[in-house]
């Protein structure tokens, strides 16, 4: 039996790296107004750790979308299943009585810290041979500013952070505050990264599987980021779309070669470090020769994804003409589908 739990402020938590970590306002209403979420993609036999959902969240999913999960797990023979892993994901697993005969040793927890932060892509991209310019990870400030001039202007990203959290441009920002936000991402999480600003075309992920037989391909992923690297949502559409979507701009054999080259970089790097899935975020951009190209790794998510989410509630409802899947903030506009009942400050919507 699985047991669920829904954290999607888990990137932030890396960052913490403590047990009892207190998300933000936002972040901690998302997690709470998800806690069900995980009924799209777990079975009728597994567990959902809930405590604010009520029956009537659990009778909505049921009368709505036939979704029903257990009442109760045996916390000495389950298998905990979070959003991501950390210290403070393994604290509200054991928090929900999960015992720690199931739950990741210390030691692995510190492992999984480890590959999540973001020089694990910048490995990556050595390992597939990457021929563009590679991420500049520094703990010197001076090395981060002389980044960010030899390129013109750079993207600056924390170690520890996902979905567009943790990362701004530093174009229009001047000398000094560019200099004391360096500064402070350093202080906190130990390292900065500088990246090169890229002319996005698409982006999209490859969504894989590690297990005991290695890194598997399991889906692809096509997403929108706002300007400054937000997430803003997902496709939800047939995977023979989405692949269209992507090998139209960059051509059948670029993806193929990609998905394969990464996987095998993926596998020697992860095997038998970390189980689970992960999505390893990509773009289509325009290269220097004015033509598509695919940047194979801006970062890897060793969690779930929302891209893992949109294939999921598209193969359970069937879905052939693509729709929007995203976070709803207030009152659901016209024509939207909720994918948990509404009324709360967050919901899952297809639009």
């Amino acid at each position: 039996m699985n047991v669920y739990i829904f954290n999607p402020e888990n990137d932030l938590a890396l960052g913490i790296d403590c047990l009892n970590y207190t998300p933000s306002p936002h972040a901690a209403a998302l997690h709470r107004d998800g806690e069900l979420f995980p009924a799209w993609w777990a079975s009728e036999e597994d567990y959902i750790v809930a405590p604010h959902a009520d029956d009537a969240d659990r009778r909505w999913l049921r009368d709505n979308y036939g979704l029903v999960t257990a009442d109760g797990f045996n916390p000495d023979e389950c298998t905990p299943q979070p959003w991501g892993w950390s210290r403070n994901a393994a604290y509200l697993l054991r928090h929900a009585g999960v015992g720690d005969k199931c739950l990741p040793a210390e030691e692995q927890l510190t492992l999984y810290r480890r590959l999540s932060h973001r020089h694990t892509a910048s490995a990556l991209l050595d390992l597939i041979g990457y021929s563009g310019e590679m991420p500049v990870v520094t703990s010197d400030v001076e090395d981060a500013m002389a980044a960010i001039s030899r390129l013109g202007s750079g993207f600056v990203k924390s170690p520890w952070s996902g979905s567009g959290r943790g990362v701004f441009n530093s174009a229009g920002l001047a000398q000094a505050p560019l200099r004391r936000r360096i500064e402070g991402i350093i202080h906190r999480q130990g390292n900065v990264i500088i990246e090169k600003p890229l002319a996005k075309i698409l982006d999209f992920a490859v969504l894989y599987s590690a297990g005991e037989e290695g890194v598997r391909f399991h889906g692809l992923s096509v997403f929108e980021a706002e300007a400054r690297g937000m997430y803003a949502g997902n496709l939800a559409a047939p995977q023979a779309y989405l692949r269209e979507r992507i090998t139209t701009l960059a051509g059948d054999d670029a993806l193929d070669c990609t998905v394969t080259q990464v996987a095998a970089g993926l596998n020697e790097l992860l095997a038998g470090r970390y189980y689970g899935p992960l999505g390893v975020d990509m773009m289509v951009c325009t290269a220097d020769d004015g033509t598509p190209a695919i940047m194979p790794c801006i970062e890897i998510n060793l969690r779930r994804t929302m891209g893992f989410v949109a294939m999921d509630v598209a193969a359970r409802l069937g879905i052939e003409e693509p729709r929007r899947l995203t976070w709803h903030r207030g009152p659901l506009p016209a024509g939207a589908v909720a994918l948990l009942r509404p009324g709360k400050e967050f919901t899952p919507v297809l639009l």
